[in-house]
């Protein structure tokens, strides 16, 4: 669109560096991975309720929420008690639990459908619900009537030019582009990063337009066949590492081939899921015993008894780590 050439629809991937490829079959490989750990129900379930408080928090965190992970855990199990003063900090949080909890309920039942204006609208509505302070111009659900400057740097698309963009972006979204039968997690994982850059370009609403980019890349991947737990990742990332990220990352280096769409990405999506695996690998055998080899990675059970619990030993390529079970998990 004129005056807009970085908001293009259009992706080129055969400008997608080799490494970047490499860094995506890892991803989807570690993807398989964590779905086939066996896990005992209530292990499983614990698992997902700790990414579900790290995801919560991180995109939270973001926007200034000073709730900490263990005080998003509580809410989860219902146990959070806060002074009326912070009670805004659990609405907030809360919505975006129920937002997850929505999502992930659709996509089990079948029931997630195209990216439609109408439903990235709703999750707007979703996470500035329940008198969630937002800009007094923002109104909740409805596509941005005023022009914005993010971060006193960035100038947004004319609120004029939005409800067209928008429309573009679910189009594109539900297109060609982000489809291959022989790599679909792939394209999943291309297709949940670029959907998050170009909300965050077009900026459709007066508020929340971060948490709604990120609950559309959760949903996306979650959609996918990405496990929970990893579906929440991208949250995690960019809160934990948002100080480092400069302007630069805003504009694409080339046409079609955005700069934050390098293969750094994917070795810290890489990275984290392989985290993830680990602790996946250490809870399966906690609770079934034995000796397992996965890939490179071999897991043992040290018999040795304590009154703190049982001591294991993690041997991995080039390191071995000890670790106490207790009745607590690891993280």
């Amino acid at each position: 669109m004129a005056g807009y050439s970085w908001i293009s629809f259009t992706i080129n991937l055969t400008k997608l560096q080799w490494q970047s490829w490499i860094r995506l079959g890892e991803c989807v490989s570690k993807c398989e991975h964590l779905k086939s750990v066996p896990l005992k129900p209530h292990v499983r379930d614990l698992l997902h309720q700790i990414y579900l408080a790290k995801g919560v928090h991180a995109t939270t965190a973001i926007e200034g929420n000073t709730l900490t992970e263990q005080q998003i855990q509580d809410l989860i199990s219902d146990k959070l008690k806060l002074p009326p003063s912070k009670q805004y900090l659990e609405q907030e949080a809360k919505n975006i639990i129920e937002a997850c909890n929505e999502i992930a309920g659709d996509i089990t039942k079948g029931n997630f459908s195209d990216i439609t204006v109408d439903k990235i609208g709703r999750y707007n509505a979703q996470v500035l619900a329940n008198n969630v302070p937002h800009d007094e111009a923002a109104i909740p659900g409805e596509i941005r009537t005023h022009n914005v400057i993010v971060g006193n740097r960035y100038r947004a698309p004319d609120a004029k030019e939005v409800p067209l963009l928008i429309e573009k972006f679910c189009k594109w979204m539900n297109g060609p582009d982000f489809v291959n039968e022989t790599m679909p997690l792939h394209f999943a994982i291309i297709k949940s990063i670029i959907s998050h850059l170009y909300l965050a370009w077009i900026h459709p609403f007066g508020d929340g337009n971060g948490r709604v980019a990120r609950l559309l890349e959760f949903a996306i991947l979650l959609n996918s066949g990405v496990p929970s737990p990893a579906a929440h990742l991208l949250s995690n990332h960019y809160n934990m590492t948002r100080l480092n990220i400069t302007i630069n990352w805003i504009r694409p280096a080339k046409p079609g081939m955005p700069k934050i769409f390098c293969h750094t990405r994917f070795r810290v999506f890489l990275m984290v899921l392989s985290s993830i695996f680990n602790v996946y690998s250490c809870m399966f055998l906690m609770f079934a015993g034995g000796t397992i080899y996965l890939r490179n990675l071999l897991l043992t059970k040290v018999l040795k008894q304590s009154k703190g619990g049982e001591i294991w030993r993690l041997k991995f390529p080039r390191k071995t780590i000890i670790l106490k079970r207790t009745a607590s998990y690891y993280l």
